[in-house]
C-alpha cells in the first residue's frame, strides 16, 4: 500500500540530485502496538513490554518479509537498503545473550543468536541488485555487563558480514548508563 508513496519519495530524492537508501527494520518488542494495532513480538516472551515470543515458523517468515521489503525498495527506485540491527530493534534483540534463551536454532549460543541476522542478510543479498549497496546498522555494545564478550561477538559478526557481501557497516554505540565501561577508552 505504501509503494506509490515510496516511489514518489525516491523519485523526488533523485530529482534533487541525491542518492536514496531505505532502512529496513522490525521493532519487535519495541513496537508501538497502539499505532500498529498488532501485538508486539520478540525472540522471547517479554512481560515488560507484553511482547510474545515468535515461533520458529514466524522467524523464518520474517526473513521472507525482509526479502519482500527489499524487493519493494528496489521497485520504488531506492538505490540502497540498510538492515537496521541496532538500538534494540528485532534484529538486535536476537543477539541478547541474557534474554534470548530460545530452545530452537535462534537462541542460546552466539551462533544461534546471530542466525536470524545472518539469514536475513544472506536472503536480502540474494535479491538486492549486486551493483547497489546493501548496508547494515549494527549496535556494537549493549552495556549489559558483558562489554568485552559483546565486543568480541560484534567483531566476529562484522567478519561474517563481510563474507556475506555486506557493502557497508554503520556502527552505532548507544549509552544506556552514564558509567558504561567502554573497552577502548
Amino acid at each position: 500500500a505504501h509503494l506509490p508513496g515510496l516511489a514518489r519519495l525516491a523519485a523526488g530524492i533523485h530529482a534533487g540530485g541525491a542518492v536514496s537508501s531505505l532502512q529496513l527494520q522490525h521493532s519487535g518488542r519495541r513496537s508501538d502496538t497502539a499505532l500498529t494495532g498488532e501485538p508486539a513480538v520478540a525472540p522471547w516472551d517479554d512481560a515488560e513490554t507484553g511482547a510474545r515470543a515468535l515461533s520458529t515458523a514466524e522467524v523464518e517468515q520474517l526473513v521472507q518479509d525482509f526479502i519482500s521489503a527489499a524487493r519493494r525498495a528496489e521497485q520504488a527506485g531506492f538505490q540502497g537498503v540498510e538492515l537496521h540491527g541496532a538500538h534494540g530493534y528485532l534484529l538486535a534483540q536476537f543477539l541478547d545473550a541474557e534474554h534470548n534463551q530460545r530452545d530452537d536454532r535462534y537462541g542460546g549460543s552466539f551462533d544461534n543468536r546471530s542466525r536470524f541476522l545472518l539469514e536475513t542478510l544472506q536472503a536480502v543479498r540474494k535479491v538486492w541488485p549486486e551493483h547497489l549497496p546493501l548496508t547494515a546498522r549494527f549496535g556494537v555494545l549493549e552495556y549489559d555487563g558483558r562489554d568485552e564478550e559483546t565486543l568480541a561477538e560484534s567483531i566476529e559478526l562484522t567478519r561474517q558480514f563481510k563474507r556475506e557481501g555486506l557493502d557497508l557497516l554503520s556502527v552505532s554505540v548507544g549509552f544506556s548508563t552514564p558509567t558504561a565501561n567502554i573497552p577502548w577508552a
